[in-house]
């Protein structure tokens, strides 16, 4: 297997997870922004409903997509490397637990 697609799954699997609690700390800022200085305690416009979740699909898929393009393009230059290289898998899967850990923390602790 060529290495810029072992990098690619190296990158986008820690990646997914960063990319999903950034999306829920995005959504929490962009909550509060909507209600402190745009709509308040008022009714809000049945626009939000279909916007929200459109815009943070984006933002998700997005930065889940440049981790995984970032991913890439590293595996790419490192493709003259015969030996896959430890330390990396060993890293990727080091943040991959952590970021688990982040999860199951603030899910259980809530």
């Amino acid at each position: 297997m060529k290495r810029r697609y072992i990098y690619s799954v190296l990158f986008g699997i820690p990646g997914l997870l960063l990319a999903f609690i950034s999306t829920l700390m995005f959504l929490g800022m962009l909550m509060g922004v909507l209600w402190l200085f745009v709509f308040g305690d008022n009714t809000w416009p049945a626009a939000v409903d279909i916007v929200l979740p459109t815009l943070l699909g984006l933002v998700f898929f997005g930065m889940w997509a440049a981790f995984i393009l970032g991913g890439y393009l590293l595996g790419k230059r490192r493709e003259a490397d015969l030996v896959l290289n430890r330390v990396h898998v060993l890293i990727s899967a080091t943040i991959t637990f952590l970021l688990l850990a982040f999860v199951l923390v603030m899910t259980l602790f809530r």
